[in-house]
């Protein structure tokens, strides 16, 4: 459970789409809050490689837990990069079932970046987040884990 900022992804296995959507992620973190408590994990499909960008959150008067979890992958037949997103919570890291729980098959994503475009794809996984924080309203002073 590695925080987004601190991920060291030299050999470990990623495609260089979604390592570089990594480098981009980190390179905003620096002026923005919401990311730095972002964490990471592996996405592992046999030829589709990439990363899990997942936060929580706490609500302590409630006791209740909230997960967003955004899978970054070059898909296996086009080389597009892929973003796919969940709400499902986990103890631990998430994995990839925790991603295909809401996935009808292998081409059911929530958006297809052209190869390449790992900027854009990289605004578009900070705007996922921030519109996720901004509908559940709450305050950056709260908890997140």
């Amino acid at each position: 459970m590695d925080k987004l900022t601190s991920y060291n992804k030299d050999g470990d296995g990623a495609n260089w789409q979604a390592q570089a959507v990594l480098d981009h992620l980190k390179n905003m973190a620096t002026a923005n809050k919401l990311l730095r408590g972002v964490r990471i994990a592996r996405y592992d499909n046999g030829r589709e490689q990439g990363y899990i960008f997942y936060l929580r959150k706490f609500f302590p008067c409630s006791r209740r837990r909230m997960q967003l979890n955004i899978a970054v992958y070059e898909h296996r037949n086009i080389d597009d990069i892929c973003v796919v997103w969940s709400n499902v919570l986990t103890r631990s890291n998430p994995k990839n079932e925790t991603i295909w729980a809401e996935m009808e098959d292998k081409w059911d994503v929530r958006e297809w970046f052209n190869n390449g475009s790992t900027k854009k794809c990289a605004d578009y996984v900070n705007k996922i987040f921030h519109d996720w924080k901004e509908f559940h309203d709450w305050k950056d002073n709260e908890n997140i884990s």
